[in-house]
């Protein structure tokens, strides 16, 4: 798993940006949920599914998405 860098840019705006195929990709979101997923406590479950992984899923998924 790459980490990925949240930086708040503005209200409701975070710049993400990770490590994709030996290159730094980055794009800004707005998706408050997957941020707050994201950070959430590291044992964190909602339903079955660990909190901060569905959001490094989530923003992963758009990184790759808008930088493809």
């Amino acid at each position: 798993m790459q980490p990925i860098q949240i930086k708040k840019t503005g209200y409701g705006h975070w710049l993400i940006s990770m490590e994709y195929r030996k290159k730094v990709i980055r794009t800004t979101t707005t998706n408050s949920m997957a941020v707050d997923d994201f950070n959430s406590d590291i044992d964190e479950k909602q339903g079955r599914k660990l909190r901060w992984k569905a959001g490094y899923e989530q923003l992963r998924a758009e990184l790759i998405m808008k930088n493809a």
